[in-house]
């Protein structure tokens, strides 16, 4: 081979590794996602349930380590969120000391915001929407703000490696993102542009390389 060509090759190694740096910087300058059990309140355990809600803004966040820190004081305990039908493999009752933690055949698409109050029709508890999910969704157009539940303990940053859920970083991880890639999976638009391409592959695999 010639000089021009190792030079050829070096250059497109080069542009191919500042490609897939500018494509990590501009995931990894996203905010990470923290991932909370939404729980009975403290004293007033009834139906030994719970759910997970994952957040995504910082003031959201903080108020909700303020909760796990000083419970239903800390103001605005309600959590208002958004549910479908379907597990996700997140969305698990951590109430219960099994491992792992039962799934729900529901999970959360939305964060709504955390409230003082909300109406009555919104008021449950995850196994009676478990129950009928369908139901529920009919019923409520999807929201669920249980009036016994409030954020109780933080699980921690979203590991956007792991995307089967399982806790682990494999190599199933990557066979489930090119899945969902090809699947046409909004989950795929790893660095969130608003379309699936290529660099969200090139994302993903940097991701999963350097772990969680």
């Amino acid at each position: 081979m010639s000089k021009a060509g190792r030079m050829g090759g070096a250059g497109r190694l080069a542009a191919g590794s500042a490609f897939l740096a500018g494509t990590l910087g501009g995931v990894s300058a996203q905010a990470t996602n923290v991932r909370f059990v939404v729980g009975e309140m403290p004293g007033r355990v009834v139906h030994n349930d719970a759910y997970v809600i994952e957040l995504s803004r910082p003031a959201d966040i903080a108020h909700a380590r303020a909760l796990v820190a000083q419970g239903p004081s800390a103001g605005a305990a309600l959590v208002v969120a958004r549910i479908a039908a379907g597990g996700d493999g997140i969305n698990r009752n951590y109430a219960v000391a099994t491992t792992p933690a039962p799934a729900w055949s529901w999970r959360v698409t939305e964060f709504v915001g955390f409230a003082d109050v909300t109406i009555e029709i919104l008021d449950g508890w995850p196994r009676y929407v478990e129950g009928d999910v369908a139901g529920w969704i009919q019923n409520t157009t999807g929201l669920v703000g249980f009036w016994n539940y409030t954020i109780t303990r933080e699980l921690g940053p979203v590991c956007r490696a792991d995307f089967d859920n399982d806790n682990q970083r494999t190599v199933a991880d990557v066979f489930a993102f090119l899945s969902a890639w090809f699947g046409n999976d909004p989950r795929a638009d790893l660095d969130q542009d608003g379309s699936r391409t290529v660099a969200d592959i090139f994302a993903f695999l940097g991701l999963w390389f350097a772990g969680c």
